[in-house]
């Protein structure tokens, strides 16, 4: 069997061809120019193991693209404009290091045993650029198996529990005693990767070991407090024209506090952040309600979060403590119309908007998101199973 490098069907340099195996690979996602400068440097290769060899090839060619894109976002994150330049002679370095030496090119703190830099390392990226978290903990982890291989140790390394460890979540929920906010709340308290939930109410809420119940006045917000430093946050609070009908009061409540929050989690070092918008909201609409919500999102948006979640839902439905008639009444005719209504015009339960709000706070990817009614209606049979 012949196979050696090519330019794939996607633009960029992979394995061509039957019969034996290529041992010089481009990057995956090179440049098409870069392919007659491949050679066909070829090996032979039992048929046998010939998925072994295609294993080897895509870790050491495919899965280093994601490696140095992964580097070079979180350097572009930290503020540097020319990241590929500044990681290609270090990274050229390295690659050449490893081919000509093996284990024995290794640098850095996991050779050294620096465990301050390591654990510098991890407290940095899940602050300022999560994504790149996983993949560095699990390649020190396969660093330090592979040292141990080279050097003939058997003993566990110091450093291996601190790579091994998950980061897990701590949460700031605002609005916990709404519709929706209740049901975030427990969803929060019981999911296994939040380890905390700060939910400022003006009433105290029942206890919880995860629970850190501060009680706040919206006009009042104990900007100094400690409790403010969580990893993301999510917002579920709203009022209606007719439970506050003064304009100042309504913008308050809809757009002040949820934006100082917003501000106040962000400057606390806060990466991801889920709002509980509406559907229709647009700064520029004549319509106060949708106004003030489009408002909002734009305001939010340029507080700087890597990943930030607006979800648009439509009529909301779910049990409610206070008794709203007209709002009782329309649900009730959309809960009959539901199964003949376009998927935009349906219910968008509760509890399916909570279960989005959470799993965006906690692990959303990086970027802007929206969640539409549409997508509501699409996610409630699954959500709420």
């Amino acid at each position: 069997m012949n196979i050696m490098p090519g330019v794939t069907p996607y633009g960029g340099i992979g394995i061509i061809g039957s019969g034996r195996v290529a041992s010089a690979l481009g990057l995956a996602l090179a440049d098409l120019s870069a392919a007659p400068q491949l050679g066909d440097v070829s090996v032979d290769i039992v048929e046998e193991y010939r998925p072994l060899s295609y294993a080897a090839l895509c870790h050491g060619a495919n899965h280093l693209v994601t490696l140095i894109a992964g580097s070079c976002e979180a350097l572009a994150a930290a503020g540097v404009n020319d990241s590929a330049s500044l990681l290609a002679p270090l990274a050229r370095a390295a690659l050449e290091n490893s081919l000509a030496k093996g284990m024995a090119g290794l640098s850095g703190p996991l050779l050294r045993g620096d465990e301050e830099s390591i654990a510098g390392h991890i407290a940095a990226l899940r602050k300022g650029y999560p994504p790149p978290l996983p993949p560095y903990q699990a390649m020190g982890l396969a660093t330090l198996d592979a040292l141990q291989r080279f050097y003939g140790k058997k003993d566990p390394s110091p450093w291996q529990a601190m790579l091994e460890k998950r980061p897990m979540t701590t949460l700031l929920l605002a609005g916990a005693t709404g519709l929706v906010g209740t049901k975030a709340l427990a969803l929060s308290l019981a999911d296994k990767r939040v380890t905390k939930v700060v939910a400022p109410t003006r009433r105290p809420l029942a206890p919880h070991p995860k629970l850190i119940n501060p009680i706040v006045e919206a006009n009042s917000l104990p900007l100094a407090a400690d409790w403010w430093a969580v990893d993301g946050g999510l917002c579920a609070i709203g009022t209606t024209r007719a439970k506050t009908p003064s304009a100042a009061a309504y913008r308050a409540i809809d757009f002040d506090y949820p934006l100082a929050i917003a501000r106040r989690l962000r400057e606390g070092g806060a990466t991801r952040f889920a709002l509980t918008s509406s559907m229709g909201a647009n700064a520029r609409s004549p319509f106060r309600y949708s106004r003030i919500k489009g408002e909002l999102e734009d305001a939010v948006a340029g507080l700087g979060f890597p990943s930030l979640t607006i979800v648009r839902p439509g009529f909301i439905g779910g049990e409610r403590n206070e008794h709203r008639p007209v709002e009782h009444g329309l649900g009730s005719f959309l809960r009959i119309a539901n199964p003949f209504l376009p998927s935009i015009a349906r219910i968008s339960p509760a509890r399916t908007i909570a279960s989005i709000l959470v799993d965006a706070a906690i692990g959303s990817t990086i970027g802007s998101h929206c969640v539409t009614a549409a997508d509501i209606a699409h996610l409630a049979p699954i959500r709420n199973s």
